[in-house]
């Protein structure tokens, strides 16, 4: 994005709630332009505002001098922090709560600066990001569009996400996500949205949040800024779709095969969704799961009035980041799915129904094919629920018949070991086994937690499997 004035630093005052105190170097900088906000000092850049947030491992307040370096134009510090600079000359800005200051700073950004587009937000358990991308995709062949960059989701993500925000869309696309309770009604007061997709609600951060009746209730909290104009979409057919639609005030609309009268079939291509019935489009990523991720893509863009052939043209241009349903063609004829972003029992089921259909329609093409390989990581954030959580998945795994099932993470996995499933402690324990269980032409799944790195055995698969 063009490096462009945000605001001023004299605008602080009038932008956040509570007391405000400008430092020295910040009364004397404060005609200067913010061009950018970081929450990290290594990607501070020339006219950015550092916000200096303290967190579990780390804390900004001990990077406010590689900031100013970066050519940061000020820092945003709380209250009672020790600057470490020279706050006759480096400018810094006291508030309360830092976090608090870049959501504020963001709300207020977003009603002064950035007109009028009209404004989606997309939350679930799972699909959120693919169903973010897809809407984007669809609405920018209608019309100008920005959409949160990466997984810009979170409590301080959404906010860069907004200063991200071109202040000339017609469209604004952003993606909104929690793990804790309370952390979706300050993303939907920073919003605001004026229609909302909820893709599903699952057992994503379970462990952090309770039950999935609390994860429910957090999802449904996107609507919670709704006064009576604004449109939710929910999934049909969910657990929580009658809680979900129940006392929103605005419309409530349903998507889904039945409601929206098709049929998806995921099983003749390995590459592909088909949509057929009352409406017919062509989606070009595997898995059953992301012909529901369109469906709702399409839902919206039906309630926008954005006509079927952009739609489709939309679709066609989707591109998904690394490690979302992204097929690879590895070394010896192997093919690898890699969904290893993220994991949860519901995301783990939909990417072995994936990979099974997959494998499968290698098989009726004729290709040849080897035999299948599931390599799964642990799922974190389960809490009471990971035995049963890593349980059900192993069930299914099983299910599916394959050569052999490698599970990364001893404690998770600890009692899986048998013929077919190999447990390791790690990554780097995997990738000394690989020569061992790979061979040719296989199909192959990646999916585990973030903090898992699967994605660090992909140079081996791509190659002749040797670490």
């Amino acid at each position: 994005m063009a490096n462009r004035e945000l605001f001023f630093l004299r605008d602080l005052p009038r932008a956040l709630h509570g007391s405000v105190v400008f430092s020295p170097g910040a009364v004397a900088a404060e005609e200067k332009a913010v061009r950018a906000i970081a929450i990290d000092s290594r990607t501070c850049r020339e006219g950015a505002l550092f916000v200096a947030l303290p967190g579990e491992n780390t804390d900004g307040h001990l990077f406010l001098a590689e900031a100013f370096r970066a050519g940061a134009v000020a820092a945003l510090v709380q209250e009672e922090k020790p600057a470490g600079v020279d706050e006759a000359t480096q400018p810094l800005v006291r508030v309360a709560d830092t976090l608090r200051a870049l959501q504020e700073l963001a709300q207020w950004y977003a009603r002064t600066a950035l007109g009028s587009p009209v404004r989606i937000g997309i939350t679930g358990s799972n699909g959120k990001t693919t169903t973010k991308e897809m809407v984007a995709s669809i609405l920018r062949c209608a019309a100008p569009t920005s959409a949160s960059p990466g997984n810009l989701n979170s409590e301080t993500g959404v906010p860069l996400a907004i200063f991200e925000t071109d202040p000339e869309s017609r469209y604004a696309v952003f993606e909104m996500a929690m793990s804790n309770p309370g952390e979706m009604e300050p993303l939907a007061e920073m919003i605001q949205p004026q229609y909302a997709i909820i893709t599903n609600t699952g057992s994503a951060h379970i462990g952090l949040l309770g039950s999935r009746e609390a994860i429910a209730r957090e999802k449904k909290a996107i609507a919670s800024r709704f006064d009576g104009s604004q449109c939710l979409l929910i999934p049909e057919g969910d657990a929580f779709t009658g809680f979900l639609a129940d006392s929103i005030r605005g419309t409530v609309k349903l998507f889904g095969p039945e409601t929206q009268r098709v049929n998806l079939d995921a099983s003749s291509s390995p590459d592909r969704v088909i949509i057929t019935g009352a409406e017919s489009f062509s989606v070009p990523l595997g898995g059953y799961h992301n012909g529901l991720n369109a469906l709702a893509a399409i839902a919206l863009a039906k309630e926008l009035g954005i006509p079927d052939t952009a739609i489709q043209e939309g679709l066609n241009a989707v591109s998904l980041p690394p490690g979302r349903s992204e097929i690879i063609r590895g070394a010896a004829g192997r093919i690898i799915l890699n969904d290893c972003y993220n994991a949860n029992p519901d995301s783990m089921l939909a990417a072995l129904q994936a990979v099974h259909g997959l494998h499968t329609s290698r098989s009726r093409s004729g290709e040849k094919v080897g035999q299948l390989v599931l390599i799964l990581g642990a799922m974190k954030e389960l809490g009471d629920s990971t035995a049963e959580g890593h349980a059900l998945v192993l069930r299914r795994a099983r299910s599916l018949s394959p050569e052999v099932i490698c599970v990364v993470g001893e404690s998770e996995w600890a009692t899986a070991a048998d013929g077919t499933v190999r447990v390791f402690p790690g990554v780097t324990d995997l990738m000394a086994g690989l020569p061992d269980i790979l061979g040719p032409d296989q199909t192959i799944l990646l999916k585990g937690s973030r903090s898992i790195a699967l994605e660090h055995i992909l140079p081996c698969l791509r190659e002749d499997g040797n670490a």
